[in-house]
């Protein structure tokens, strides 16, 4: 009688434990994610001769495009941006953010358009007479001419000590000088043309006057346009990020539309598919999200080969790039036995 109670016990727990192999239990992967803007324009200098536009899509993880400026002389021809951009400041598509600038176009537009205001102030006193207003268009025709002849000066000296140092050639001296020499006879000119203006004499053709006047016009909107096709523009809307590097001037991130990433080990990876729901929480922060596309190759993550998930999140302002979390992928039930049929090949792999 012992013995039957004995084996139906035995019997009854061999019952119970069959049972308990072929309950569903549910299933849930756990992985840390991390947040991107979809798009990401970033203006670094590396060098100090070169400056790289990188614009990055975080969703096909890839380069949208890619613009490398370089130039020989950066003590001729510099980048300047538009203005000291701050923290979550808000950038509208094609703004000017900066641009590529010369001092020998500088120069040349300050020359310019001193001999425009010169110009337009013998146009006057031919046309009208009014002397007044004459003299101070001249005068500053005259402020200007000074003006550039300092700005001249001053590279004229640089180069002069490039050219000490044996760092330029002696053509390039002999180019400074002269250009400081006209610059000199310029400022006399303007000079001596205030002095006309104030002695009452006039120029012989009006038509002269205004064909000069035509000409120095042309000159200058061809140097402006010329200065606007090396402007740098925002490829899209965003706001700036400040970047803790030095090398990056400008960062554009478009955050209407997030990426969640999620790095997830190869034996996981295969349990998930495009269009597969995954709960994203960041703090107290919990949105839900699908799977938008899965990386073919793996990559090296602490270690290990990792294939890394991403997740479209729109309409969330309470999200930022950067911020990091936890994602969870819920996966159908399964029988405790088909468990225990995946664990056994790893503990033997171990």
């Amino acid at each position: 009688m012992k013995d039957f109670r004995q084996q139906l016990i035995i019997l009854t727990v061999a019952l119970l434990f069959l049972l308990l192999l072929f309950i569903p239990l549910p299933r849930k992967i756990k992985a840390p994610c991390l947040i991107f803007a979809r798009h990401q324009w970033r203006l670094q200098s590396d060098q100090p001769d070169r400056i790289v536009a990188t614009w990055q899509d975080h969703l096909k993880r890839s380069v949208v495009q890619f613009d490398l400026y370089q130039f020989d002389r950066p003590d001729f021809v510099h980048f300047r941006p538009q203005m000291l951009f701050s923290a979550d400041q808000s950038i509208q598509e094609n703004q000017v953010v900066g641009g590529f600038y010369s001092f020998e176009t500088q120069r040349l537009l300050e020359s310019l358009e001193s001999d425009l205001a010169v110009a337009r102030a013998k146009l006057a006193v031919l046309q009208s007479g009014a002397k007044t207003a004459l003299l101070k268009q001249a005068e500053q025709a005259v402020r200007l001419a000074r003006r550039s002849l300092e700005s001249v000066k001053t590279q004229t000296q640089r180069v002069q000590f490039l050219a000490e140092q044996q760092l330029v050639s002696t053509q390039e001296l002999e180019d400074a000088l002269s250009r400081m020499e006209l610059a000199e006879i310029k400022l006399a000119l303007k000079e001596s043309e205030l002095n006309v203006i104030k002695t009452g004499a006039k120029p012989q053709e009006i038509k002269v006057v205004l064909s000069d006047i035509k000409g120095l016009q042309s000159q200058i909107e061809l140097l402006k346009k010329k200065e606007q096709n090396h402007m740098l523009r925002a490829p899209f809307s965003g706001i700036h990020f400040p970047s803790g590097d030095q090398q990056t001037l400008i960062n554009i991130q478009n955050i209407d539309t997030l990426v969640a990433q999620i790095p997830l080990l190869a034996n996981r990876k295969k349990a998930i598919v495009r269009g597969h729901k995954v709960a994203l929480v960041f703090d107290d922060i919990r949105v839900y999200s699908r799977v938008a596309i899965i990386s073919r190759n793996a990559e090296m993550i602490a270690q290990q080969p990792r294939f890394i998930i991403s997740c479209l999140i729109s309409g969330n302002d309470n999200l930022r790039p950067g911020m990091s979390g936890q994602a969870f992928f819920q996966l159908p039930s399964r029988p405790l036995w088909r468990h225990f049929a995946d664990w056994i090949p790893q503990i033997y792999s171990r």
